[in-house]
């Protein structure tokens, strides 16, 4: 048997340009007659890079031999956005773990890290603009990303066919109080009627944008307990000269950041946490955001009724069962035959999933 000696690749484009849209179909082929060949066929670098994957996981071998496996392969991916949430907020992680995280991504062909940089337990990440965000809001001087870490795990990332999704949550989740205390209306949720925040807002995501070069920017927006704004004295009087209910503070809220903040991003595309309720109304939001359903899946019918693109990540928190249902397969926060609970939730086709422009699955929780 003559060795197979070499794969000749074949693109239709050279642009390097990255996102969860790139093109990265692929054909592989491996023969061995009338002598062994490989040929791979891809629009883009990263469809290539998948191709070269896929022949990595084709060969067998052991301790004495190797071989490839025979194939022809076309492969496309189901699902455009393909991610993984990582938290480094509540157990900040080495810059060279979360390499090792996108590493072991682009073997599953996963293509958007979801950093979940940031929440009320600790702000590791740098900010030239503000750098009492990290001195007083990170758990230790040497547990901060500086912006050159910033650069070069989205610079890593790209090689691997990874964009990088930040998430910054507002107004609630928030730590940014620990460095700039006259921002916040509660002790870890933003004050909507100090028009400072929208302008130190404005400022930070700016330079964030700078930095991370994903056409998402992902804002949160979840599990805000907006009655905490009525134990505010200067909220409350505002609320009352305003003729407003602490729940319409939270519209308001949002109608500022799309009309003053949002404009200033060049184009980014916002992210949102759905749940159940829903809670943040998709007419408030720039036209193109979309909705991350974290419980019922069930829901997503109706974030995408209401004109959003969805991202699923519901069925899929690797640390507890699926909640849909209180019974299953799985107990919940553990990990005993979690696979059974993960493998049986895939979306189907249906119209209601077809509408969304972008039907996403991500995977949460490391």
């Amino acid at each position: 048997d003559r060795p197979l000696q070499l794969c000749t690749i074949t693109l239709e484009s050279g642009d390097e340009s990255l996102s969860h849209t790139t093109d990265t179909s692929y054909d592989l082929h491996i023969l061995d007659q009338p002598y062994p060949t490989c040929s791979i066929q891809a629009k883009t670098m990263y469809g290539a890079l998948y191709a070269l994957t896929t022949l990595a996981q084709l060969c067998d071998i052991t301790e004495t031999e190797s071989e490839i496996n025979l194939a022809k392969i076309s492969d496309i991916p189901r699902f455009p956005f393909r991610g993984l949430l990582v938290d480094t907020a509540r157990h900040f992680l080495p810059v060279d773990y979360v390499k090792r995280i996108i590493d072991i991504m682009a073997l599953h062909k996963l293509n958007v890290l979801h950093w979940h940089i940031v929440d009320s337990e600790s702000f590791p990440c740098q900010s030239q603009t503000f750098p009492n965000l990290t001195a007083q809001g990170a758990f230790h001087p040497k547990a901060v990303y500086s912006t050159d870490d910033m650069k070069g795990v989205v610079a890593y990332a790209k090689t691997r066919g990874v964009v990088v999704m930040p998430e910054f949550d507002i107004p609630g989740h928030g730590s940014w109080g620990k460095g700039y205390p006259d921002l916040m209306g509660c002790p870890t949720v933003l004050d909507p009627t100090n028009d400072d925040v929208y302008t130190f807002l404005t400022d930070f995501l700016k330079e964030m944008a700078g930095i991370f070069e994903s056409e998402f920017i992902f804002l949160g927006g979840d599990e805000v307990d907006t009655s905490c704004w009525l134990k505010n004295q200067k909220i409350s009087a505002w609320l009352h000269d305003h003729n407003m209910t602490d729940k319409e503070l939270f519209g308001y809220f949002w109608q500022q950041v799309s009309s003053e903040v949002l404009p200033q991003l060049e184009g980014k595309t916002v992210g949102v946490w759905q749940s159940d309720k829903l809670e943040i109304d998709p007419k408030l939001l720039p036209s193109g955001s979309f909705g991350n359903v974290w419980q019922s899946p069930k829901k997503m019918a109706d974030v995408i009724d209401a004109g959003m693109p969805v991202v699923l990540s519901g069925t899929w928190y690797l640390d507890q069962e699926n909640p849909e249902t209180a019974a299953g397969p799985c107990m919940e926060y553990a990990w005993q035959q979690t696979w059974k609970c993960m493998y049986v939730r895939v979306p189907d086709s249906a119209p209601s999933l077809l509408r969304c422009e972008a039907p996403i699955l991500e995977t949460r929780r490391v």
